[in-house]
């Protein structure tokens, strides 16, 4: 069965397609759900809400034009920062600005060792604070612009960009308290 005639199939309701596609692309999604929740338990319940969204959004689908994972990856983003939002308000001083430069070194062979793992990664995502989390998993990992993150999430661009930049010193911090000896300069 063709993926046009197996979403065909999904959008009328049947069962069987449905958990095809979840067969196919939960996995997808589940990566998405890590980067943005707290922990694995959240994104795991993260996943089953996008996937009953998407039953029950089925019909909003558009055969002719979209493959699902694109549709149900796009789905995914817009329910997980909908549910943030609720959690979460974004300002300016979402935490205080508390970075000091630390010295550069050459030898970075040890951090890019740390971050070749995406395990590690992961685990520096989901330690960051949950407003800088949602707009760095925007921007940088979803391909979001300033203005579109501004509109979705009710701020301004500034507030976009400022945390942006805030989560980008936090992970840097945190990349150098892991790794003294190869710190990287904070901007």
């Amino acid at each position: 069965m063709t993926e046009k005639d197996l979403i065909a199939q999904f959008v009328k309701g049947k069962q069987s397609a449905f958990e095809a596609l979840y067969n196919e692309h939960s996995a997808k999604i589940f990566g998405i759900c890590l980067r943005y929740a707290k922990n694995p338990e959240d994104a795991e319940d993260l996943l089953h809400y996008i996937f009953v969204k998407i039953f029950e959004n089925r019909k909003r689908f558009d055969i002719k034009y979209r493959h699902f994972f694109p549709w149900a990856k796009q789905l995914a983003i817009n329910h997980i920062i909908n549910a943030l939002q609720k959690r979460v308000h974004f300002t300016d001083n979402t935490i205080e600005n508390t970075f000091e430069d630390e010295a550069e070194t050459t030898d970075k062979g040890e951090m890019l060792e740390y971050l070749s793992n995406p395990k590690n990664v992961l685990h520096m995502l989901q330690t960051t604070p949950e407003g800088y989390r949602v707009i760095f998993n925007m921007h940088v990992m979803d391909g979001l612009d300033h203005r579109t993150i501004s509109q979705t999430l009710g701020i301004s661009v500034g507030t976009s960009k400022s945390q942006l930049a805030r989560a980008k010193q936090y992970l840097q911090k945190e990349l150098n308290s892991l790794h003294p000896n190869t710190a990287l300069k904070a901007s």
